[in-house]
């Protein structure tokens, strides 16, 4: 048995104020062996811990921020006599490069978690059996504030903005293999044939709020925002899931390592593929000659590696959104009826039993 642990911290700080990123980076590993080497575990825990300022509503830098620091009047006073940012409202895309940095709040915080474990199992010389299962678990919480002093508060009378939001992604894979190796004299062949399981959750939120009464609560108290109880703050959730899974196969021939042979398949379903499409079929081959190998390249020095190749195969691809080919109602139509407006259906989208 072997192991190792290993920390990583990083404090990172950018060129402009309050453009930190920290980042913590724990990990470990253990390898176990036994039975003369026929049975192997393996087993990782890593992950990463980051917080920053979040300068931007998007969870990204405000970028307003260096363009306005690069075409602010230079001459143009930061505060005014009184204390307060000089700023020009009748502008605008002309801001206070600083006040827009003091008088925003925000953070990001990001956690990911992942564990996989491996077990191989070799029977024979020649045969490999190989588990594998990992998990991929993904959580981000944001949070961002404008103060009442803010520009965009001051030009869109807002009078105080918050918006808070957290993301939170799974991605589950397993996968189980068998490999069989053999070499006899001048052949060598390599066969390999698997089964694959991935899926994937998805789920965010998001809310905003703003005319507050205060500036001390920035985003942590966002329902004392007066916008809420107008009915005109949006907000928004969603989840999604979808999964992939595959049958495989490969064959790799070789004579004296000169000329060379491959096949696979590899069959594959997906969720997010029409009801009459869920698989499909992904067939490939190719033949190489490694010119290097060959007696009359021995002498050419010019060369390192030298190997032509050709092949023919087909891939396939899946759309970004998983519920593409269903069919999909939405409830933002209202109906006026019987002195009241009521909540109605409508269909946003035809299902596409096709979609491949």
């Amino acid at each position: 048995t072997n192991y190792i642990v290993d920390l990583n911290y990083r404090n990172l700080n950018g060129i402009i104020q309050k453009s930190n990123n920290v980042l913590f980076y724990p990990s470990i590993r253990v390898n176990h062996t036994m039975f003369d080497g026929k049975l192997k575990f393996e087993a990782n825990v890593s992950g990463y811990e980051q917080h920053y300022f979040s300068g931007s509503d998007g969870g990204s830098y405000n970028s307003g921020v260096y363009k306005n620091a690069l075409t602010y009047n230079p001459t143009d006073p930061i505060k005014d006599s009184a204390g307060n940012w000089t700023e020009h409202t009748d502008k605008t895309d002309y801001m206070n490069p600083v006040s827009l940095l003091m008088e925003t709040h925000g953070k990001n915080q990001n956690t990911d978690l992942r564990t996989s474990g491996t077990i191989s199992f070799r029977p024979i010389k020649e045969i490999n059996i190989q588990l594998l299962a990992s998990r991929d678990l993904y959580n981000s919480v944001r949070g961002y504030a404008e103060t009442k002093k803010n520009y965009s508060n001051i030009r869109g009378s807002k009078n105080g903005y918050a918006s808070r939001g957290t993301t939170r992604s799974e991605d589950d894979l397993m996968e189980l293999t068998a490999t069989y190796d053999k070499r006899i004299k001048d052949h060598h062949l390599t066969a390999l044939a698997g089964y694959s399981w991935l899926k994937n959750n998805y789920q965010d939120y998001w809310m905003q709020n703003w005319d507050f009464p205060t500036d001390e609560f920035s985003y942590n108290n966002m329902g004392a925002g007066l916008a809420l109880k107008r009915g005109e703050t949006p907000e928004s959730s969603t989840q999604t899931e979808n999964k992939l899974i595959g049958y495989f196969a490969r064959i790799n021939y070789s004579y004296k390592d000169k000329y060379l042979l491959a096949a696979s398949i590899r069959r594959e379903g997906s969720s997010k593929f029409g009801a009459d499409n869920k698989y499909g079929n992904f067939p490939a081959i190719s033949a190489g000659w490694n010119i290097a190998q060959e007696t009359f390249m021995q002498e050419v020095r010019i060369f390192t590696s030298l190997k032509l190749r050709g092949g023919y195969g087909i891939t396939g691809t899946e759309p970004n959104d998983p519920y593409k080919s269903l069919k999909i109602l939405n409830f933002d139509q209202f109906a006026y009826i019987d002195g009241q407006w009521i909540q109605t259906p409508n269909l946003s989208q035809n299902p596409n039993p096709d979609l491949r």
